[in-house]
């Protein structure tokens, strides 16, 4: 399957050049020059906003309110907008994207993991990892409570044999992009997309050190590689809350992938869940949360219910023992009746 019209950015990954920790360079390049500032300034984000003719004036808050978000902090050397500056997102270049409404027949998400899950072993030439991750239920349960949209779990399968691989450092690096071409007989009729999860390493473009995760906006498909998440991929001692570091690191790049496969763009707004990543220190400085600018986006794609997709996230947070993110959801329906009882 050629898998044409490549969100080329949409994949979370580490690049030669981007002063990446976590490998070594796989060929040498000559650093680029300093890359143009592109982010939009914090006070022009309403006006990428756009209208809200559409929303309930009771409900307007919950994306015109941007007191519970952090704004973006300045570049740093190997940051996400250092390595691959773009530029930003407004809700009419989102809608001009013509992004995929969900809509019938397709409905619901699949999630497909393809793999040992939540433990495996991943062997390469000179190297043996244990990987851990999240159970594939609870990544279910979260993606239908965050994007209001149904999910399926498929049954797991093992990863498809003959796929293009390359060895870095004694370990085998698979190809993102064929192992979507792979798994794309899988993608259900009724499904609106479908991400598969896998506990190798993942390369997208030759350049990367490696790759988080990769999505595709045609064809509704998105890939996330868990191996990275775990200290032990590379012989490091595991840390004492090591489920809860897989888990957070895990859900939030499941939520990245998905969120491109609805057409959201990398965010550059506030600290946000769309934020581009680059290591594992900028995935695990971003929120499990959509900022008001995103979440708009995903609103006009799926016409979700606010208050009703908030208490049900809410609940899924409880559920997986994450707090900090349910006490946030908490608060915020709080604000957004407040607001309405006040009008």
């Amino acid at each position: 399957m050629c898998l044409s019209r490549r969100r080329l950015l949409a994949g979370l990954s580490c690049l030669p050049f981007a002063g990446c920790d976590a490998a070594e360079p796989i060929e040498t390049r000559t650093p680029p020059s300093p890359a143009p500032r592109l982010e939009r300034p914090l006070e022009a984000w309403r006006q990428a906003l756009g209208p809200l003719d559409d929303v309930e004036p009771a409900l307007r808050s919950a994306f015109t309110d941007p007191r519970e978000f952090a704004p973006m902090p300045p570049r740093r050397p190997g940051d996400w907008r250092s390595v691959r500056p773009e530029p930003p997102q407004s809700v009419a270049e989102f809608l001009a994207s013509d992004p995929n409404v969900r809509a019938a027949p397709r409905e619901r998400l699949a999630l497909l993991p393809l793999g040992r899950f939540p433990f495996d072993v991943v062997v390469g030439t000179e190297y043996v990892g244990l990987v851990r991750t999240p159970a594939p239920a609870d990544v279910a349960a979260l993606l239908a409570a965050f994007f209001a949209t149904p999910t399926d779990l498929l049954p797991a399968e093992p990863l498809p044999d003959g796929l293009p691989w390359r060895e870095v450092r004694g370990h085998r690096q698979h190809d993102a992009r064929a192992l979507l071409g792979a798994a794309a007989s899988r993608l259900p009729p009724d499904a609106y997309g479908m991400l598969t999860m896998v506990t190798v390493d993942l390369f997208a473009l030759p350049e990367q050190q490696y790759a988080f995760g990769w999505s595709t906006f045609q064809e509704r498909l998105a890939v996330v590689g868990f191996a990275r998440f775990d200290p032990s991929f590379f012989g490091a001692p595991a840390p004492p809350d090591i489920a809860g570091k897989v888990l957070r690191r895990g859900l939030r790049v499941a939520v990245h992938e998905v969120g491109h496969l609805f057409g959201l763009a990398h965010c550059q707004a506030f600290r946000c869940v769309m934020n581009g990543v680059a290591d594992l220190d900028e995935l695990d400085a971003i929120p499990l949360r959509l900022c008001p600018l995103c979440l708009r986006k995903l609103h006009l794609v799926t016409g979700l219910d606010i208050l009703a997709r908030d208490e049900q996230l809410r609940r899924a947070f409880e559920a997986l023992a994450l707090p900090e993110e349910a006490h946030w959801l908490a608060e915020r329906a709080r604000r957004l009746r407040y607001a309405a009882r006040t009008r």
